[in-house]
């Protein structure tokens, strides 16, 4: 008797730890669905709804490193690039190419609260800011607890219509090229790491 309850007891022992790790194994579906609620989240007209998501979802000591490359005019003719809506004569590609133009190239560390800084600004300054994540790739083991996620991050913004009296939205901005380092930690998702090179018409 006392050895098949010293069984079970061994047998109890050896099937917690897989258990556990199944807890902490990130799944496709994980990914996903963190990109999901960020994009809603961080793109809710009230900028107080995308900080707590940040504050929830970013760990303590995450850091957020940014090759910044801002277009600046190098010719009156510079304009805003209508992206999503044709307007004569603002048609041409982003960057504008036919002018010379300055490209001044910068570097940013941030940490989790200067971020949600930023987040914050963007969302107060920018009329209509929002920013769409876009996975493109994920990169982990079946069974692991961490993954590298390529992002693509667009920010637009609402402006108005050159020769129109009516708002349009989806002037983008700002195109960026990412890394997303997520960890699962008792049952969820935080973002680690982010890693971005970035072409911008914003201020930063």
């Amino acid at each position: 008797m006392k050895a098949l309850l010293g069984l079970l007891a061994a047998v109890c022992v050896l099937a917690v730890p897989p258990a556990q790790a199944a807890e902490e194994r990130i799944s496709v579906h994980d990914i996903h669905t963190f990109v999901t609620e960020a994009n809603s989240a961080l793109n809710n007209p009230n900028p107080m709804v995308g900080r707590t998501f940040l504050l929830r979802n970013v760990a303590e000591n995450a850091i957020f490193e940014n090759n910044i490359e801002t277009q600046a005019p190098g010719h009156p003719a510079f304009r805003d690039v209508w992206y999503r809506n044709t307007y004569y004569p603002y048609y041409y590609r982003y960057p504008y190419a036919h002018y010379p133009y300055y490209s001044t190239t910068s570097f940013e560390q941030l940490g989790k609260l200067d971020q949600i800084g930023l987040f914050e600004n963007k969302k107060r300054l920018i009329v209509g800011y929002q920013q769409e994540y876009v996975v493109t790739g994920i990169k982990m083991r079946p069974d692991a607890s961490m993954a590298v996620v390529d992002v693509d991050l667009k920010e637009y913004s609402t402006r108005y219509a050159p020769y129109s009296p009516y708002l349009t939205s989806g002037v983008l901005h700002g195109n960026s090229k990412c890394k997303m380092y997520l960890s699962k930690y008792n049952g969820r998702l935080f973002l680690a790491r982010m890693d971005c090179n970035t072409v911008t018409a914003m201020p930063y």
